[in-house]
């Protein structure tokens, strides 16, 4: 059968997916980089605050990220396979990596964990609140992705369909306990918050190599209501 151009944009938007997992991940640096922040408690976003050392370099990954997450997602709308739930995952996609890209470009302006000045003024908000907008965007977006491309899957690959569940609900626990850590802080992060919130980022991750990896979400010949196919693969 002569390869369709839709094939090479499905192949595009597997290999974005692919490359923004781990550029996603470039925070985790932090443990071989003096960033003078305790990564049990900071917000992983304080990496790429303005008065951090290594902000430049955290903030241009986020925006790589995000622009991959953004062309992953539309090649995901554009060719991937039919269906509400592969649509849902390709917008997901799209609105995360927008609010990724909107993250990185308005940072935060100083590092509130180790600050005591930073966080009084961040209390009593002298600062731009699209940073806390955008990254609950993406949270969210994250999350609905990460349900949406459990149920495309469900019918076509069991073993997926039961690691996905997994990731998921690590997903939601993680960014829940982050939630209540950060209102036990007054908005502030305390001991635990930076642990969940790194777990959280981790399981985000983890969505967008699955976004890549899986081929229930990418091929034009799967047919349904969630755009996958009748026979499960076990």
């Amino acid at each position: 059968m002569k390869p369709s151009p839709w094939d090479a944009v499905r192949w595009a938007g597997r290999i974005a997916a692919l490359l923004a997992a781990p550029v996603y991940t470039l925070w985790a640096l932090e443990f071989v980089l003096p960033t003078g922040l305790d990564a049990t408690v900071s917000f992983v976003s304080e990496l790429q605050a303005r008065d951090r050392p290594y902000a430049g370099f955290f903030r241009v990954g986020d925006l790589i990220s995000g622009a991959l997450s953004i062309a992953a997602g539309a090649a995901c709308l554009a060719a991937g396979a039919p269906g509400r739930w592969p649509r849902v995952t390709g917008l997901a996609l799209v609105v995360f990596g927008a609010a990724t890209v909107v993250d990185a470009s308005v940072p935060m302006d100083c590092a509130v964990s180790v600050s005591a000045r930073c966080a009084a003024l961040d209390r009593a908000h002298e600062f731009t609140t699209t940073h806390t907008y955008s990254s609950s965007v993406a949270g969210a977006a994250a999350l609905v992705g990460g349900a949406a491309l459990t149920l495309a899957v469900r019918p076509v690959a069991v073993r997926a369909f039961a690691a996905l569940c997994a990731l998921l609900v690590v997903e939601a626990l993680a960014l829940a306990v982050s939630l209540v850590l950060l209102a036990l802080g007054f908005g502030e992060p305390v001991p635990g918050f930076g642990t969940a919130q790194r777990v959280h980022v981790s399981a985000i991750a983890l969505w967008l190599l699955a976004v890549g990896v899986l081929p229930a979400l990418w091929d034009g010949r799967t047919r349904g209501p969630g755009g996958e196919s009748p026979a499960p693969a076990h």
